[in-house]
């Protein structure tokens, strides 16, 4: 019996266990109203944020989490180098510590604005906050003019359709149905962005267990038509 007691623990700690949530946070940087969606796993916490009146995923540089009182990430440009930093007054991110604050400081200019946010969704392996609620998460690749979204009730689960986004006006323009790939919905980068002899391509990338799926932009009917 202590045999087999060994051998099922060192069987269930053979598995590993994905600890994640994702947060969104609706606030302003400055007095500009932004979104500001982050992700942490097992530690590792990962970010983007988007001004309200641009729509354009701004993508933050990986950083672990609680090795300190407070957390830093470096904002990137669109060459991937860092151009501002993101200093958070707390390293606790979840529905317990509602309210978000602290400062954005531009790498090039010193200049220093406040950050100030507020919980409005958290996701987690389990459950939704708010309770029961499907929450639609930005994805950090985009168009010149479209942006991409999730709905999620979990911060793990399979994938089920991908939200085409207007910049200019925020509304939806399409909904791709991917329940079929067998692919997962686990954050900001499930789906890529690509050109592909000139045309614009949405990519969820094959994996272990997921097909994966290809769009293509259709200049005719502005939408995109599957391309598998």
């Amino acid at each position: 019996m202590r045999t087999l007691m060994l051998g099922l623990a060192l069987l269930l700690g053979a598995t590993p266990r994905i600890q994640a949530s994702v947060m969104i946070y609706e606030g302003t940087l400055g007095k500009a109203p932004i979104t500001l969606v982050l992700k942490n796993q097992n530690g590792q916490m990962e970010g983007v944020y988007a001004y309200t009146r641009y729509r354009t995923p701004i993508r933050l540089k990986p950083t672990t989490a609680y090795h300190y009182d407070r957390i830093a990430m470096d904002e990137l440009d669109s060459a991937g180098l860092p151009s501002a930093r993101l200093h958070f007054a707390s390293n606790q991110f979840s529905r317990s510590t509602p309210v978000l604050e602290g400062t954005w400081t531009a790498y090039a200019t010193s200049k220093q604005l406040k950050l100030s946010l507020h919980l409005t969704g958290e996701l987690r392996s389990d459950d939704a906050f708010p309770k029961g609620a499907t929450l639609a998460v930005l994805q950090a690749q985009s168009s010149e003019r479209l942006y991409f979204m999730l709905p999620m009730e979990k911060s793990w689960m399979p994938m089920r359709e991908i939200l085409v986004m207007d910049k200019t006006s925020g509304k939806q323009v399409q909904a791709l149905d991917v329940a079929a790939t067998g692919c997962i919905a686990d954050g900001l980068d499930a789906v890529q962005v690509q050109l592909s002899g000139g045309r614009l391509q949405l990519v969820v990338p094959p994996t272990r267990g997921c097909l994966g799926k290809t769009f293509e932009w259709n200049a005719s009917s502005r939408q995109f038509d599957a391309a598998n």
